[in-house]
């Protein structure tokens, strides 16, 4: 048989509506998670890709790029990490990646979730790209409650005259079919 990969169950489905509304226990580090190059594939690090705005991790100095290797001083592995990344509260342990090598820096940032309600659109503004305006819009998840934003985001790009768009959409897990829809009419 198929593997449906877009069905699950969920223990609490008042926290998976809130999920599907933006609204989420969240530290606000958005990060990936990398093997170790060979010969330690069994670990894992991981990289910041981006950090949501008012929330704990950007307070205490989190940047996109930084890169960790530990929580509450356990090496991340394969079998750890989605327990340890779980936790409410928990500290990074910091780390280098040279392209080979994951080099621990010795620092450490502790960060705690809260109850955070995210914008999905992350960025909006406009380059000047050769004398164009060309408009860029980051837009993280397809969160109904929040199309009067992604409205207002594409009002201000037409008002600056943009006529070229980029639509960011590497971070984008899905969301409101309807308010994909809309974005693509």
């Amino acid at each position: 048989l198929p593997i449906d990969d877009f069905s699950f169950l969920v223990d609490d489905y008042i926290a998976l509506e809130q999920a599907f509304d933006g609204i989420t226990l969240n530290n606000g580090m958005e990060f990936g998670l990398v093997r170790y190059p060979a010969p330690n594939e069994s670990l894992v690090f991981g990289y910041v890709r981006y950090v949501l705005p008012g929330t704990d991790a950007e307070t205490k100095g989190v940047e996109r790029g930084d890169i960790f290797n530990t929580i509450d001083g356990t090496q991340l592995n394969d079998q750890n990490f989605r327990t340890l990344i779980a936790q409410n509260s928990y500290t990074i342990g910091l780390a280098t990646f040279d392209g080979a090598t994951v080099t621990p820096t010795g620092e450490s940032i502790p960060l705690t979730k809260s109850q955070y309600t995210e914008n999905p659109v992350y960025i909006s503004k406009t380059i000047d790209v050769g004398g164009n305006p060309v408009g860029y819009i980051m837009y993280n998840a397809f969160t109904a409650d929040f199309d009067a934003q992604l409205n207002q985001a594409f009002g201000q790009l037409k008002s600056a005259g943009v006529t070229d768009l980029i639509l960011d959409l590497r971070y984008n897990g899905g969301g409101s079919v309807r308010t994909a829809i809309d974005l693509s009419g």
